[in-house]
């Protein structure tokens, strides 16, 4: 199964997904990208289409200390919307193998 994960800037939350995806099912095909950059080509047909939206961690000002609980927060709920997608979308396919 492939897995295209895009968010506007590509520093972080695309990744985070993207290492999350990938920790659950190494047999995935997981690419990360922002917006703004050239992604692969998906040829046929996409099965299914998604929007999960989080909170941009670099828009954070403040100090280190500040910004950094922002960080873990989106990371967390990156964490666990990507391990519902997991369990409601990808787990209880047949054939993880085939494209």
């Amino acid at each position: 199964m492939k897995i295209l994960v895009l968010c506007t800037g590509n520093r972080c939350r695309s990744q985070m997904a993207h290492g999350i995806l990938q920790s659950l099912d190494s047999s995935l095909t997981v690419c990360s990208a922002g917006a703004k950059e050239t992604c692969p080509a998906f040829f046929g047909e996409v099965g299914e289409r998604l929007h999960i939206g989080f909170d941009d961690p670099d828009a954070f000002k403040g100090t280190e200390e500040e910004i950094l609980p922002e960080f873990r927060r989106v990371r967390d709920e990156i964490k666990m919307k990507m391990e519902e997608f997991y369990r409601t979308k990808i787990r209880n396919k047949t054939d993880l193998s085939k494209p």
